[in-house]
């Protein structure tokens, strides 16, 4: 990481590629019952924020690009996934981690399918409060909500 300090306290952000693998990240019950594997990579840029105190203010992390994959655990079969989103964490009180109000933008997940379409997506803006209750939320959420069947047909 980079950091820089101003007059509001200091910045430190860097960027970086990941990869992320999740193994039964979630079952499909219909057409069939199966797992389903997600795994791939992201292009990703982190920002942390204290105040001048030296208190960590956010964290925001931007996912630039995301490329990847669900597939069906038991057969293989795979679609692909895409995204780019920013997941940004406010602490209401710096320093103080259980106060964190977390913020996710953009387009979190998109599956299509060579002449199906899309089947598959989560996009939009989702607030939740440190307790973890939704404060606000636009957009269409299919995994945040487990509306799984057009993905779930997709792989079986």
């Amino acid at each position: 990481m980079t950091c820089k300090t101003n007059g509001s306290g200091t910045v430190c952000n860097a960027r970086l590629t990941t990869t992320y693998s999740f193994a039964a990240e979630f079952t499909c019950t219909e057409p069939s019952t199966f797992d389903v594997n997600e795994a791939g990579t992201t292009e990703r840029e982190v920002v942390w924020e204290y105040d001048r105190a030296g208190n960590l203010a956010s964290r925001t992390t931007r996912i630039i690009s995301l490329a990847g994959s669900f597939s069906n655990a038991a057969t293989g079969k795979s679609v692909p996934e895409s995204g780019h989103f920013t997941i940004r964490h406010e602490y209401l009180t710096p320093g103080d981690l259980s106060t964190d109000q977390t913020t996710f933008d953009g387009l979190f997940v998109k599956v299509t399918v060579p002449g199906e379409g899309i089947v598959f997506q989560d996009a939009g803006s989702l607030v939740y409060d440190p307790g973890g209750d939704v404060l606000h939320e636009g957009g269409h959420h299919q995994f945040q909500a487990s509306e799984l069947a057009g993905l779930c047909n997709a792989l079986a």
